[in-house]
Formats: C-alpha cells, sequence, structure tokens
C-alpha cells in the first residue's frame, strides 16, 4: 500500500506526497519532514508508531501536516529558526486580512499549517548535533521558502543529504558517470555570480536529462521590490543554497519531490544552467525594463542597494539571443485627442456632445478629478466604464464611482464574477470592492456615440483580463490593461495565472495585436501610447516560445503550466463567513493544463466535530483537458467538486483553514491547497 525506498539499513524514504526520511536504531525512530500518511505509513516500515523526534526542512503543509498524531507525545518536534512563527502562530496568520487580500507579497506562500503545533526547538546554520549513531548537520538552504534548511545527515562514510524542495529528483536520468564538469569548491556561494556558470562544461544531452524543479511559482520573491514584481525572484538564492550542498559532497539528495538524487553534481548543474536561461529569456522581455531601467543589470537602486539580478552578458542556453540585445523599446506616441488621463490608472473617452466612457477607477483621485471636469463643463455625463482587470490598483474606487456617477460597469465575462465576487478568489492585489457587473463576450461590439466599441479576452498580465477596442474614423485604439508596454510584457508575478503556448496568455494577446493592428496602445500607468512593428511582436513571440520549451523541460509535469500556475487547483469559494450549526459548500477547481482526461480525488480535513456529507469523505472527478482553438477560453477551470460541509453549533469564532488533499492522476499531492472559513458571532 505504501511506498518506501531503502538507503541503508535502518535507512529508508517515505514516497508520500513529499519524500520523508526515517531513521531507525536502538528501538528509536527519527523523521525527517512528515507528510499525512507518514503517520499511518510507519507501522508497516518500522513496526511502531512513536518518534524521538521530527526535523522539518520547512514550514509549508504537505512536507509537515503528518506532524499531528505525535504532538503532545513527548516527540520533540524541531524546525528551522526563521520559520517557528509558522509553525507556532498561524492563527494570527490566517486572521489577518492582508493575508487574502491586496496581496502583493507571496512569501511565505499560503501553503500554512491549519492550526499551531507546539515547537520542541530549532535549528539555523552551522547547527549540529548527533541521533544515535548518525551525525546531523543543518545548513541554510532558502529558494522555495525563505526560511527552509536542509539536513546533512552522516554515518561513517556515507552521506544523505535532505535537501526540500531546491531540487527535483528523477531517479532514471539522474544515473548517468559521475564525472566532474566544474569544481564546486571553487565556487563562492555566499554571492552567486550568474556569469560565472558560463563556464560550466555541459552538452545538451546532459542539460535535458537533469536539473528540475516541481514549480516556479514558489520562487515568487522580490529583491528591493515588491514580491509582486519578482518573478523567478529567489532563484539565485536557490542556486546559492544548491552550491552550498555540493561542496559538501553529499553521496545522495533527498528532495522534497520526485526520485532520490544518485548524481548531485549534474543534477545541480543542470538545474543552475536552466534557472540562468529562464530568467534571461524573462528579462529580455520584461516590462520592468521600462518601468525600473537598469533593473536587471543593477543599474538601479532599490532601498538601500542595488539589484544585481542577472550578469548581462548571460545568454540563452543555445546561444540564439543574446540578453545584451534584449527588444529595442517599441515607438511612443501622444494620446489621439478624444482621450485624456483621468488620473491614477484610469482613461477617460470623451465623445464630440462632452459624454464620458472610463476605463478603469482604482482610486478615489478619479473620481475628484471627473467632478472637476464636470464643474468646468468638460465633460456632460459618464455613461460607462470599462474594467480591464481586476487588480486593486484598476478597481478599489468601483463602488464610490457607481454611488457618483450612476454609470454602467462593464467587463470581459471572465472577470464578472471576480469583480462582483471577490471573496471567492485567492489572487495576486485582489480588491475586496464588490459591484454589480455587466458581463460581455469576447467580440461582442456595439456603438457607444461615434465610436465603435469592441470587448476583448486579452489574457495578458492576468487570466482574468480584459481589452477594449476603440475605434473612431479608421483610429484604432487598444486599452490593454497592464499587459504590454514599450519594453515587452508585464508578466512579473506567477499568481496572475499567465498561460504558456501559442493560443494562450501572451502569445494569443500578441496574435490578437496582429489582427487588429491598433494605431495606439494604451496601459494606462503609462503617459504615453505605444504601438509594436511587425520585427518586435515576432521578438517577443518568439521569446515566448523558447521560454515555453525552457520550462517544459525545467519541470516534471505534463505540461509546464501545472508548474507556473498555482491557481491550477483551487477551492471556491476561497473565502466564507457563516454561523456554528450552518453547511457550507467549497468547490475544488481544477484546471486541467495536459492533453487527456484525468481521474482528480478531493478530501477536506476537517477539525474536530466538523463533517462532510457522504460516506466516503472524499469525492472524485473526471477533469476534461484545456480546449484549444482560435478563440480564448472563457472559462477559468476544467471541472470541480463539490464538498458540502457541516459545522458543529459549538465551532470557535474564529478564521479556519479546511486543507484539501487532493490526488491527481493517481499522483498524491497531499494537502495541496485549502480554504477559508470564517465563523461569525450572533
Amino acid at each position: 500500500m505504501y511506498s518506501f525506498e531503502k538507503l541503508d539499513d535502518g535507512v529508508h524514504v517515505f514516497k508520500g506526497a513529499v519524500n520523508a526520511g526515517i531513521f531507525q536504531s536502538n528501538g528509536k525512530v527519527l523523521l525527517i519532514d512528515c507528510c499525512d500518511l507518514l503517520p499511518d505509513a510507519l507501522k508497516e516500515i518500522a513496526g511502531a508508531d512513536e518518534v524521538d523526534m521530527i526535523l522539518f526542512t520547512q514550514h509549508r503543509r504537505p512536507n509537515v501536516c503528518g506532524v499531528y498524531r505525535w504532538s503532545g507525545t513527548g516527540t520533540r518536534i524541531i524546525v528551522p529558526e526563521k520559520e517557528k512563527h509558522l509553525f507556532e502562530g498561524v492563527e494570527q496568520y490566517w486572521e489577518d486580512p492582508g493575508n487574502r487580500l491586496h496581496l502583493y507579497h507571496h512569501q511565505p506562500s499560503c501553503q500554512i499549517l491549519p492550526r499551531s503545533i507546539s515547537v520542541s526547538s530549532t535549528v539555523r546554520d552551522g547547527d549540529s548535533f548527533s541521533w544515535e549513531e548518525y551525525g546531523v548537520r543543518v545548513l541554510d538552504t532558502p529558494g522555495a521558502t525563505d526560511g527552509s534548511v536542509s539536513y546533512l545527515i552522516t554515518k561513517g562514510e556515507r552521506s544523505w543529504c535532505f535537501c526540500g524542495d531546491l531540487i527535483f529528483g528523477e531517479d532514471e536520468v539522474d544515473k548517468m558517470d559521475n564525472t566532474d564538469s566544474f569544481d564546486v569548491d571553487s565556487l563562492h556561494v555566499d554571492s552567486f555570480d550568474c556569469g560565472g556558470i558560463d563556464g560550466i562544461a555541459m552538452g545538451d544531452d546532459r542539460i535535458s536529462a537533469s536539473g528540475k524543479l516541481w514549480d516556479i511559482y514558489s520562487l515568487q520573491k522580490g529583491d528591493g521590490c515588491m514580491d509582486y514584481h519578482g518573478y523567478l525572484g529567489n532563484w539565485k538564492v536557490l542556486c546559492t543554497s544548491l552550491m552550498r550542498i555540493l561542496a559538501e559532497k553529499p553521496e545522495r539528495l533527498i528532495p522534497s519531490h520526485g526520485g532520490i538524487i544518485i548524481n548531485p553534481r549534474k543534477s545541480a548543474e543542470s538545474l543552475i544552467r536552466r534557472l540562468s536561461g529562464l530568467y534571461a529569456n524573462y528579462a529580455s522581455i520584461s516590462s520592468m525594463n521600462h518601468y525600473f531601467p537598469g533593473f536587471f543589470d543593477g543599474k538601479t537602486d532599490f532601498r538601500n542597494g542595488k539589484v544585481d539580478f542577472l550578469d548581462r552578458k548571460a545568454a540563452f542556453i543555445d546561444g540564439r539571443t543574446d540578453l545584451s540585445i534584449g527588444m529595442k523599446p517599441a515607438e511612443t506616441l501622444d494620446f489621439p485627442d478624444f482621450i485624456r488621463q483621468a488620473g491614477y490608472t484610469s482613461s477617460l473617452i470623451l465623445s464630440d456632445d462632452g459624454d464620458g466612457f472610463l476605463v478603469d477607477c482604482g482610486n478615489g483621485l478619479v473620481i475628484d478629478n471627473l467632478r472637476s471636469l464636470q464643474d468646468a463643463g468638460a465633460l456632460r455625463s459618464l455613461e460607462d466604464c470599462w474594467v480591464t482587470h481586476y487588480h486593486d490598483d484598476h478597481a478599489d474606487a468601483l463602488e464610490n464611482l457607481v454611488k457618483t456617477f450612476h454609470c454602467n460597469i462593464l467587463a470581459i465575462d471572465i472577470m464578472k464574477d471576480v469583480l462582483e465576487n471577490p471573496a471567492g478568489y485567492h489572487l495576486p492585489c485582489l480588491s475586496q470592492v464588490s459591484v454589480s457587473v455587466t458581463g460581455l463576450g469576447h467580440g461582442y461590439q456595439w456603438p457607444w456615440k461615434e465610436f465603435v466599441l469592441t470587448a476583448l479576452h486579452f489574457p495578458g498580465q492576468t487570466f482574468y483580463h480584459g481589452g477594449l477596442l476603440v475605434e473612431k474614423q479608421g483610429v484604432k485604439v487598444l486599452f490593454g490593461g497592464d499587459s504590454f508596454s514599450p519594453a515587452g510584457i508585464d508578466d512579473y508575478c506567477s499568481g496572475n495565472r499567465n498561460f504558456s503556448e501559442k493560443d494562450r496568455g501572451f502569445r494569443y494577446c500578441i496574435n490578437l495585436i496582429r489582427k487588429i493592428r491598433p494605431d495606439y496602445i494604451i496601459n494606462q500607468h503609462q503617459d504615453k501610447a505605444f504601438r509594436f512593428s511587425d520585427e518586435e511582436l515576432d521578438y517577443m513571440d518568439n521569446v515566448l516560445a523558447e521560454r515555453e520549451k525552457m520550462l517544459a523541460d525545467l519541470m516534471p509535469w505534463e505540461h509546464p503550466d501545472f508548474g507556473t500556475d498555482e491557481a491550477w487547483v483551487s477551492a471556491y469559494p476561497y473565502w466564507q463567513a457563516t454561523r456554528p450549526g450552518s453547511e457550507i459548500t467549497v468547490n475544488v477547481r481544477f484546471t486541467n493544463h495536459g492533453e487527456k482526461c484525468v481521474v482528480a480525488t478531493a478530501e477536506p480535513v476537517l477539525p474536530d466535530g466538523w463533517k462532510m456529507e457522504g460516506d466516503t469523505g472524499k469525492e472524485n472527478i473526471t477533469v476534461s483537458p484545456r480546449k484549444a482553438g482560435p478563440s480564448p477560453v472563457l472559462s477559468d477551470h476544467d471541472g470541480s467538486i463539490c464538498l458540502k460541509i457541516a459545522i458543529p453549533a459549538d465551532a470557535p469564532k474564529m478564521t479556519i483553514s479546511i486543507p484539501l488533499r487532493i490526488n491527481w492522476d493517481g499522483k498524491d499531492l497531499g494537502q495541496f491547497r485549502h480554504a477559508l472559513v470564517q465563523i461569525m458571532g450572533d
């Protein structure tokens, strides 16, 4: 029933949702990490279920959630010092609305325990101790989380390193010869130099063979900026951590996901190479080059220091694209005379008779400016407002706008529910404002005054994103939200759900621009319009096509979007308020980025006294794959499981996190996602 792999006499790895180490000696048991199935599996391998000590590499739920079995039993629970508060103070985390609304931070992510656990002690870099005949050394190895550690376990001449999610292990591909291709001891692990890896001699066959990550959304981290702008921001930290481990020359790496790595050096080299190439690809067309010139070459100061993310001399792995060139900025233009900036991130379309049509409203300043225009006689009335996307800086003032001007709110239909029911979603920069919306289908066209307007699904910066095409006397203006800048694309946050492939995401938007051929593209964060040449569109499209291949090589999933789209499994509603004694519904939604139907199972992990309707405690569904074609998919999921949960009458008045145990295509993902329920008083 359970899967184990033997490393040595008395040393096994349990293969559940994550890999967990099991050490047995003199009738005692030591665990390294503990997924939720390990407590039941332990008897099978150890013949006992009592544990002397558990060492945790990180705080995240799939690695930790089995710990409750040994709470209060005398088991010593040892956690990383920098993440202690994510074991002992989780109720405060879940009560804080700042961890579900207006999210511009990603770390520590949301895979946090549902309730606190008492910690025996903490460990930090350089700590060492013995457990029976084994030596244990602790290495600070941030990357997938900010405070994660690795454990180097030694016994005589043997050594194993449990390294968390620094790398994904593949059983077959890592069984290569152990020839060194670079001297780890010569590298400075305290300050990883991206340019330094250019000297690694490695053929393409070995690059494609090993060195993967479980996902890349875990690396979302700001360095001198908000996490929101930190796409792959922890990649350099992760590479430094990997080299730190390699300097110890462990015999094996045991990562949290995948197989045991028997050739650590080769796998780590490949991963470092891949991440460097991917980041160079990202930087070459990132709008960060527009908003923060010099961001990627250390020439821009942030806070108290310089950002030194990437050596400008780095090139893509196959040498086809040199980052030092990048995309030449597109031509910029003044707005046409019928469009005014209305302040903050809003634009105003003015008709010949003085009526207005607004695009976005994220701040009360916009309403004040519109009133001033009315007072001055420059604006007669405001009839409608088109919302490009749900982000708070484009939507926070919509409710006040409606109250002030009694205008209609229009949006592409995929965004209607996000604006009307924001509590249903867990997304970056989410506003708590709820407003009634008229949802329009992709391609819907209507006249307004002397203009022709067309609603477009424009899944660029976010999947929940709409473009508005405005035409007047042969002039075409595309309001593209925050998707593009003259320097490229705004894809710096994985949480926004930027899908890959030609007919998805930014590549779909690029093709739409080719068809429309707008004279002006407007991003309301910018004081100039711009337009792309065919060469610039080709450049961006080629970079994104290359990126898709890189992502496919980097991650083990059937399709790379499983590793870039954190919301491919999500709870709907994500957050809901109710009272003791009530019944709630949680829908577990699945986006199938692959090409085959998949059986998925969802099981809520409920507090004592809570009950799920039905006998099994879990439900399953067959999820169809994403639909491809010339038009965008106007759904954010491909199937859902409905869970009905009865809340006891004595439920405490607090915010409860309900972990969701997920199985996807036979793969146990553990307590992969969660829903929040706030129990209200009378």
